[in-house]
Parts: C-alpha cells; sequence; structure tokens
C-alpha cells in the first residue's frame, strides 16, 4: 500500500469495520483489496470511505470484487459515504443497480448487517 492510503480496522458490535483514509487508485487498490479481504468477517464487512477524498477505476473494482468473494462466502459488504462526499455520486453511477450497498454512516452499515 502506498503512502496515499491508510487503512485502519476496529470491531463495531463484533463486526470488522475498515476505515480507509485517504485516495484510492492503481497504486495501493491491489494492496488495500487484500487487507480487506483478511478483515472480513463471519457476517462480512464495513469499509467506511469517509475519509476518501479520490477513488478511481481500481478502486471501484476492488469494491466489485470484495463484495463478490464476500457474497460467495454469504457474507455481506456495506460501503460508508456521507450524503454529501462527491465520491457518491460515482459510487451511484458506476453501480446503478445497487449490488454495493452504500449507507451514510457506520451506525446504519452495521445495523444493516446485524439486523440490529
Amino acid at each position: 500500500m502506498t503512502a496515499a492510503a491508510r487503512l485502519a480496522v476496529d470491531e463495531v458490535a463484533g463486526l470488522p469495520v475498515a476505515r480507509i483514509d485517504g485516495e484510492v487508485d492503481l497504486s495501493n487498490a491491489a494492496s488495500l483489496g487484500a487487507s480487506l479481504d483478511e478483515a472480513a468477517g463471519d457476517r462480512g464487512l464495513v469499509v467506511d470511505l469517509s475519509s476518501v477524498g479520490f477513488m478511481d477505476s481500481a478502486g471501484l473494482h476492488m469494491l466489485f470484487r470484495l463484495a463478490a468473494a464476500l457474497a460467495a462466502h454469504g457474507c455481506g459488504l456495506r460501503v460508508v459515504v456521507p450524503r454529501a462526499a462527491p465520491l457518491l455520486a460515482v459510487l451511484r453511477i458506476s453501480d446503478p443497480t445497487g449490488y454495493i450497498p452504500v449507507d451514510e454512516t457506520v451506525d446504519a452499515a452495521v445495523a444493516a448487517l446485524t439486523g440490529a
């Protein structure tokens, strides 16, 4: 992973929450994806992109691949992007069917995956 992004994984209500800070692009998407694979739990993973200022197509591909891998194991992926973030428009254009569910807050994402 390059210095363009930092990844921290915490646990909220027994569910892993991966927070990415910085930019996600071709230079770091593969290593971030591998780290996210490792971070995923039995019920899935929340990826908080609230602090991501830029994501290119490699980052989007990473999210789609992660969602598919988790779904294949019966797990879910929720992505957190605040309503005012420019990244939200990119996700909506790139994923018009909503394959990757997006929530505005970590609490909403965790509740969706835990059924709480």
